[in-house]
């Protein structure tokens, strides 16, 4: 029983510390300047190691490492010094008891491998396997009466070996300490990284504060006049039959696609989806465009990712209410929209949606939120400049969209360009009440979940959209025919070839809006499943015929090319076939990719080549069994992602849009009926998509990674 406290101790101590170095990397006194791209404090019982390791490693903008390592060593110093507070841990005690509660919900879906690596886990590192209930009782026993001095005791012992570093200290020194950095770094020697140590050892330190951590974002009052607000109701709610699938419309336009899984039990997620994204941005930086600026959808997105303060509430307090009520909250851009994903467990349903209210009503847009927004995307320019593949890729783009920068990263001296308004003003047009999509999966009863939305979300004061009417943009690829080559510096040579070009979207539409192959007043004509498999024109009818049909030519295609180039001409290791378009976005392109050794990769590119030109020439056939073999992998595909709650958020998204009138809740009810009356007939049909198409090209010879000093070998 005391190896047992001294792992509940263990978790709670390096749980506080996480949380401590995640918000001191954002402090005010930072100015913005976030030293820490990632962060993190790891205090492991090593089976292999035979013993207990505790680490500190942290990845830093290369200009403030020793920002990174003074923030670093200042936290451990805290925390060693001066141990946590009583609020503090009395916030951790009921997070760990609602993990464990989470864990013994979930425990009867966990698949027999994971079940066995726990236990084979256990085994390794001398531990007695617990059963989730067992671990929870357990559990509960000792949270509740370790106390704050035991824990602070704990605490201090885990960070002892940050005192070293301070003046005539006789604290026990780390074991190790490893900095790895670009060459473009000098100043980054042994002599300079323990200067920075030191340095950070000797700066005074005072004890942490404590962050008053609301239980509720609304008070009481607040909330019940919500609920009476008379224009919060349902204009529309579309229910199934069995009352697991619902779609509806609120009175201020915001649209809600629920679906009850109670396969991760307890847990849910929503996905809100605001239609535009990066095609709504100029198409260049020419001062003729005008409109929403490069970057600054990008720009917005990455600033409330690094923000959070709502109302009257601090950032701090946000992510600790975000924090103690177990909620993960992402936002992201892409090309047609930009989505912000909730994962929490059912019961915080409240917590949840008071969150997304303030966000549409009351977010508080911050100056240092928005440089490490900024740094944020820069890094990510960086990435994309250093990075074989995703160098390759934007390369290739830019030259079959003509340079246009809705579908490239934005630039880094654009974003340098960008104020805190323009993300602001971006953001704003894509939160308006009109075109905001709610899309939710989980384990709830949707009544109870109707009523909330109803009250937090549909008394949102409705806001018409500036974006949606401009919606889809279309991506126009010119078909150049273009060869182009680009070579970046590794330590190790190896190349990537990819055969790229027009293509409709993976819906079927072209980019000046009109169908590959259906006409419009054919859209959304269902038919039964005994009526797909022997009708050819209601198969070619449905709305899910096109989608399914780039889905089983994507699968025939990659194996037919995996077999001409690896097991017949023996070039290539690796090869692929996508289809690729965007939400809101008429057109797409497809992506053929195939890697090999820089010797073979002329090679291999004319077997690329060759391959798909057979397939749009009609020299080469889909056979049966080429057809089977695809239909297995989209079946077992969309099998294996309905187990999945992100999977199913993903596909409901777009449900009510007005771009893509094929998206619907015939989706999920229809796509294996449709999937298994294919035939060899219609995957054709899809592949017509490839018949006036040339060819690009992009070869890459190496990538720049980063490598030690030359003067270290």
């Amino acid at each position: 029983m005391s190896n047992f406290r001294r792992s509940v101790l263990r978790k709670l101590g390096y749980s506080a510390l996480q949380i401590r170095l995640n918000m001191a990397g954002r402090s005010e006194e930072l100015a913005g300047d976030c030293p820490f791209s990632t962060v993190e404090f790891l205090d492991q019982d090593s089976p292999r190691e035979a013993c207990e390791v505790r680490s500190l490693d942290l990845t830093a903008k290369p200009s403030l490492w020793r920002v990174a390592v003074r923030v670093a060593v200042r936290e451990m110093r805290r925390f060693a010094r001066y141990g946590f507070f009583a609020r503090g841990v009395e916030r951790l005690r009921v997070t760990l008891l609602n993990m464990s509660q989470q864990s013994i919900m979930q425990h009867d879906m966990a698949t027999t491998p994971d079940r066995i690596e726990d236990l084979m886990e256990a085994v390794a590192a001398g531990h007695t396997y617990l059963t989730p209930d067992a671990y929870y009782e357990l559990l509960e026993e000792q949270v509740l009466d370790i106390s704050l001095e035991e824990i602070n005791e704990h605490i201090k012992d885990m960070c002892s070996h940050s005192l070293w570093f301070e003046p005539n200290s006789k604290a026990p020194s780390p074991n190790a300490i490893v900095a790895c950095a670009p060459t473009s770094i000098p100043d980054l020697t042994t002599d300079e990284l323990m200067k920075a140590l030191k340095e950070a050892g000797s700066e005074p330190i005072e004890p942490p504060k404590d962050v008053d951590v609301p239980q509720s974002l609304m008070s009481r009052p607040r909330i019940i006049m919500l609920m009476q607000d008379k224009n919060a109701y349902w204009v529309s709610s579309k229910v199934n039959a069995a009352r697991t699938f619902m779609l509806g419309k609120l009175m201020n336009g915001v649209a809600v696609n629920m679906l009850r899984s109670p396969k991760k039990s307890g847990r849910a997620c929503m996905r809100v989806t605001c239609p535009g994204g990066r095609s709504v941005e100029v198409k260049s930086l020419e001062p003729s465009q005008s409109g929403i600026p490069h970057g600054a959808v990008a720009l917005g997105s990455a600033t409330v990712q690094e923000g959070g303060a709502i109302g009257g509430w601090s950032r701090e307090q946000i992510e600790l209410y975000c924090i103690d009520n177990l909620v993960e909250v992402y936002a992201q851009v892409e090309e047609g929209s930009i989505h912000f994903d909730f994962i929490f467990p059912s019961e915080r349903f409240p917590s949840v949606l008071q969150i997304l209210r303030g966000l549409m009503t009351d977010f508080k847009w911050e100056g240092d939120a928005f440089a490490r927004g900024r740094e944020s995307l820069e890094q990510r320019c960086r990435e994309v400049e250093s990075s074989l593949e995703e160098r390759s890729k934007a390369e290739l783009l830019k030259l079959m969209t003509g340079g246009d920068l809705r579908f490239s990263t934005p630039r880094s001296e654009a974003l340098q360009s960008l104020t805190l308004t323009d993300a602001k003003d971006a953001m704003i047009a894509h939160l308006a009440t009109e075109g905001t999509e709610l899309s939710i999966v989980g384990d709830f009863e949707m009544s109870d979940v109707a009523d909330l939305i109803r009250t937090y979300i549909g008394s949102v004061p409705a806001r018409k959209s500036s974006i949606l009417n401009t919606l889809p943009r279309a991506l126009t690829i010119e078909e150049n025919g273009k060869d182009i080559e680009v070579e970046i510096p590794d330590t190790d040579a190896r190349s990537v070839v990819y055969v790229a070009g027009k293509m409709p979207s993976g819906w079927g539409y072209n980019s000046d809006g009109t169908h590959a192959f259906l006409e419009k007043n054919s859209f959304g004509k269902r038919a039964p499943r005994d009526v797909l498999l022997t009708d050819t024109k209601a198969r070619r009818n449905h709305p899910l015929f096109a989608y399914v049909g780039y889905g089983l030519l994507r699968e025939v295609l990659t194996r037919r090319m995996f077999s001409e180039l690896r097991e017949e001409a023996n070039l290539s290791y690796e090869a692929n076939f996508k289809v690729i378009g965007f939400d809101n976005v008429n057109g797409g392109y497809y992506l053929a990719t195939a890697t090999a050794a820089p010797k073979n990769a002329k090679k291999a590119l004319e077997v690329v080549k060759r391959t798909l030109a057979a397939l749009r020439d009609g020299k080469s056939s889909i056979t049966w069994a080429n057809l089977e073999n695809a239909r297995r992998s989209v079946t077992g595909r969309f099998e294996g992602g309905m187990e999945g709650d992100g999977y199913i958020v993903q596909m409901m998204s777009g449900m009510q849009h007005q771009s893509n009138p094929l998206k619907a809740e015939q989706l999920f009810e229809d796509l294996l009926a449709v999937t298994d009356s294919v035939t060899v007939r219609g995957v054709p049909l899809a592949k017509q998509s490839l018949r006036s198409l040339r060819f690009s090209r992009l070869l890459n010879c190496a990538l720049l990674v980063f490598y030690t000093p030359q003067s270290s070998g």
